[in-house]
């Protein structure tokens, strides 16, 4: 017995080296936690498996046909926050708890195994992760064979440090994902947010774009100096984002703004838009506006882009006739 405890053990431990291997390969953090968590458990042979990561909350689930963030699984928020506080006392113990069928186990409370049951998870192997700020991470493991379910158990006692590394390291990345995404002057996204958002961008259902350019910004740092223009620069930027509704606000030059509106109908994005121009109009600003919508962006978003700039320099020019007409 004790010879077949030390070969199980050392399969698991030559498993999650290659496991950690595959996943540290990954660039994005998600990726890593996915291609960790779908090597667990295909090993295990598990139906599907459960990540939960509080504060912000984090869903993903894992199924044999691949790893999604879980859009079906709803949690209510009072089940949540027993699920949370159960995890943690987990967390605490440090050990991994095993449920060999859910529908008989005393630590569950009625509504917990109401939303096990709704989920289809017969048994499951859980451990709870503590990680820095009273945050709590946990993964289940659902519907093993049950022959697998001691297997499950030492497998998570072992791994869950490379899971705990795993979910810092995301948070690591994030968190300067933020920083270099942020206009520092204005709050809003900056070049690198956009070219960003452009090539992660899914190519499909309708979007508007809305460009907006600051007249005379070189005439105003010239005459009024630097700090004028950036307090306009800022003025600007918060109004739109302000009455975005929705958008998403990018700073992509010294004077130039995008605001990008997905899954969004016509007659919502020319509101918007108006909106927009209403109130840059009410706070004395100066700025030309240029926008289009199309009902799907297959094409990518680059055409949508370049017609609304050709509208926005159509009205700039209008501007600028106008003011030598003067």
């Amino acid at each position: 017995m004790e010879y077949n405890q030390q070969m199980m053990i050392t399969t698991i431990i030559t498993m999650l080296q290659t496991a950690v291997c595959k996943a540290m390969a990954k660039e994005d953090p998600d990726d890593v936690l996915f291609s960790f968590i779908d090597s667990i458990g295909r090993f295990l042979g598990a139906k599907s498996a459960f990540l939960f990561d509080d504060m912000p909350l984090h869903f993903y689930c894992w199924t044999n046909q691949g790893m999604k963030y879980d859009n079906q699984r709803v949690i209510q928020k009072e089940v949540r926050h027993i699920l949370r506080t159960w995890m943690k006392t987990v967390a605490q113990k440090g050990e991994p708890v095993v449920i060999p069928d859910v529908d008989v186990c005393p630590d569950l409370v009625p509504s917990m195994r109401q939303s096990m049951d709704e989920a289809h998870i017969h048994n499951l192997a859980l451990i709870g992760i503590s990680m820095p700020g009273n945050r709590i991470g946990a993964i289940s493991l659902e519907n093993i064979p049950p022959e697998n379910l001691e297997q499950a158990g030492e497998l998570l006692r072992l791994g869950s440090s490379f899971l705990l590394m795993m979910l810092k390291n995301r948070g690591y990345i994030y968190q300067l994902r933020h920083h270099s995404f942020i206009d520092q002057m204005t709050g809003v996204f900056n070049r690198n947010a956009f070219n960003a958002y452009q090539q992660h961008l899914a190519c499909q259902g309708s979007m508007g774009v809305l460009f907006a350019d600051i007249n005379n910004l070189k005439q105003i740092n010239d005459e009024q100096g630097h700090a004028s223009g950036d307090r306009l620069i800022c003025h600007t930027a918060s109004v739109l984002f302000k009455y975005r509704h929705g958008g998403e606000v990018f700073r992509i030059g010294g004077d130039e703004f995008v605001v990008i509106w997905k899954h969004i109908e016509e007659l919502d994005f020319q509101q918007a838009c108006r909106q927009i121009r209403k109130h840059l109009y009410l706070q004395d600003l100066n700025i030309s506006l240029g926008n289009h919508w199309v009902p799907d962006v297959k094409d990518g978003i680059a055409p949508v882009m370049k017609i609304a700039d050709h509208h926005m320099y159509e009205e700039k020019r209008r501007y600028h006739k106008m003011q030598v007409s003067r």
